[in-house]
């Protein structure tokens, strides 16, 4: 048997004799994963604000040729962008 089996092994009996060690192990990959989440969710926060407020612009909604009526609509773009 491998040293990895017999650590797998060992490991499931582990957890099944105490399942509390399960639990805190869940806990635990639960509370790294909101960190991370979290965090990530700032930093995007962080840089939608650097690009400042918003603004109304009319873009065309399709390609055009001279002469042809414009079809355009309305979105809101970055103050960034304008």
């Amino acid at each position: 048997m491998s040293t990895f089996s017999r650590a797998a092994a060992l490991m499931r009996r582990a957890l099944a004799r105490h399942p509390s060690t399960q639990w805190a192990a869940i806990v635990t990959l639960s509370v790294a994963v909101a960190a991370a989440v979290h965090d990530h969710t700032r930093a995007v926060d962080e840089a939608r604000d650097e690009w400042g407020r918003g603004a109304t612009v009319w873009v065309t909604a399709r390609p055009h040729r001279p002469g042809d009526p414009l079809v355009v609509e309305r979105r809101e773009l970055p103050a960034a962008m304008v």
